[in-house]
């Protein structure tokens, strides 16, 4: 992909201090993860789940799983134990999601909670590689976001 293959590399190398011995620091060294909120929160979940190992975190505010008539449930239902098993060589795997209270019911909390679930079906350990926030009295507006990120 081109943010990992070509962007991520060009900026570390101009960015990153070198590693050990004046090397250059190779991204597979780094943890390396993507945050999002709302429609950017769904492209960190298919960065990690395209390509794990590559990706090994997304921080998913309050995703748009339902985009594409809920593509992302479908997806982990349909190929989630394949993911695990390629998950299992990379353990760094870690996902963060949060949801306000009062958002759509139907288009934020109820996917954010069954993906959550799913993943937790998939071997995924609450507080430890998997993590969910309900805001209470938060919204889908920025001010919110910030709130419930610190949890």
């Amino acid at each position: 992909s081109f943010l990992f293959d070509e962007l991520l590399p060009h900026i570390s190398q101009k960015h990153l201090p070198p590693g050990p011995g004046g090397r250059p620091l190779r991204l597979r060294n780094l943890d390396v993860g993507l945050w999002g909120i709302s429609d950017a929160g769904y492209t960190a979940w298919y960065s990690i789940w395209k390509r794990p190992g590559d990706f090994d975190t997304a921080l998913m505010q309050t995703p748009m799983l339902f985009w594409n008539c809920g593509e992302a449930l479908e997806e982990v239902l349909k190929a989630g134990s394949q993911w695990a098993n390629k998950r299992n060589h990379s353990e760094r795997l870690r996902l963060y999601m949060d949801h306000g209270d009062q958002e759509d019911p139907s288009a934020y909390q109820a996917p954010v909670d069954n993906f959550f679930s799913l993943l937790q079906n998939l071997g995924f350990k609450d507080g430890h590689d998997i993590f969910l926030v309900d805001g209470f009295g938060d919204g889908h507006y920025d001010s919110a976001f910030y709130k419930r990120a610190p949890r």
